[in-house]
């Protein structure tokens, strides 16, 4: 099993933050910034306030300094998967919110 942690769209063509559990087959956000495989960040977004897009995939709403105060935590000074999505966030619209999204799949999503 892989678990991995991205940084994801509101909306997109294929999916609606709004629209969760509409679709019985479920959807998965659009990735603006990927991580490589990691259980810890998997696990710390499965603790929060999130909702499940699909069978393996949770969405975690955050507007740009949350997910910067998240990402920043002590706890993730040596993890190469928050430093890589941390620079990532740094660079997003400041009046956007975001998903943090926790993806678990035998492969990753496209």
């Amino acid at each position: 099993m892989i678990t991995e942690v991205y940084i994801g769209n509101l909306k997109s063509k294929k999916f609606d933050y709004d629209k969760i559990g509409e679709d019985p087959e479920g959807t998965y956000p659009e990735i603006i910034g990927k991580s490589t495989y990691d259980s810890e960040l998997f696990w710390d977004i499965m603790k929060e306030d999130k909702k499940q897009s699909d069978w393996g995939c949770w969405v975690w709403k955050l507007n740009k300094t949350d997910l910067i105060a998240f990402l920043n935590r002590d706890k993730y000074k040596d993890s190469l998967s928050a430093k890589h999505l941390l620079n990532i966030a740094f660079g997003l619209n400041d009046k956007n919110e975001y998903l943090l999204v926790a993806f678990e799949d035998i492969i990753s999503p496209p």
